[in-house]
């Protein structure tokens, strides 16, 4: 979101005033939470209060995660398609590191953990593994440790955050672009399952905002309104 602050001094009252910047070129792929219509226009503006009370808490050192990413995936010249799906899963990944790891994090129970611990132990005591391969396997356990951005999405998903479908969807899309395995094949999948990682980006940001109310559903077909949180997900 973009906006320009004008203030104002008269008769020894200060104004301020917030308004959005027109631009003169709107990026084709930039697609906003809510697509105003006329009925809409009550919870576009609760919409925007809830974003504007959330980065009124940064300092004009520190830009909030959400600005970030949404400048990240909204402010690029129209990409190619893999280069979008890129962008939307990256997105999806940092914020949930920024604002969600912590209320969102699965719990990690202690025998879960000792039997990491004792998995190490085995690997380090073998004589028989290659010094090369032991870094490499204790590496992964440590690992194992943390939370993965999967653990988090599906921690969301049971709360009814998100939907499955969007779990899988950047799921498809994060594994085909983070890791070299593009292959766009059949554009329309590619696009859907883009369409419903945006979805569930917007629906993070609702949670981080605490935002109550309509946003445009991408990630069914025709693109609802619904009301977010969401009672029961049925995209796909």
């Amino acid at each position: 979101m973009r906006a320009a602050v004008l203030q104002t001094l008269k008769a020894g009252l200060q104004t301020t005033s917030v308004r959005a910047i027109r631009r003169s070129e709107s990026p084709a792929l930039a697609k906003p939470p809510l697509v105003t219509r006329f009925e809409g226009f009550e919870s576009y503006w609760q919409l925007f209060d809830q974003f504007l009370r959330y980065v009124s808490r940064f300092t004009q050192r520190s830009r909030s995660p959400i600005s970030q990413c949404v400048q990240f995936i909204n402010q690029l010249v129209p990409p190619t398609l893999d280069v979008q799906g890129l962008c939307l899963g990256v997105a999806v990944e940092a914020l949930l590191r920024a604002e969600l790891e912590a209320s969102a994090k699965p719990p990690t129970t202690d025998e879960f953990a000792r039997g990491l611990d004792a998995v190490k132990n085995l690997v380090q005591a073998e004589e028989g593994i290659p010094e090369t391969i032991r870094r490499r396997v204790c590496g992964a356990i440590d690992s194992m440790h943390g939370v993965r951005a999967k653990d988090l999405l599906l921690k969301l998903v049971d709360d009814g955050v998100i939907s499955r479908y969007q779990y899988d969807a950047w799921t498809w899309i994060r594994n085909r672009t983070a890791h070299g395995l593009v292959n766009v094949g059949d554009y329309h999948d590619f696009l859907r399952h883009c369409e419903a990682v945006r979805a569930l980006f917007y629906c993070l940001v609702f949670r981080v905002i605490d935002y109550h109310g309509q946003f445009t559903d991408y990630s069914t077909a025709g693109g609802p309104t619904r009301t977010f949180p969401v009672v029961s997900w049925t995209s796909k």
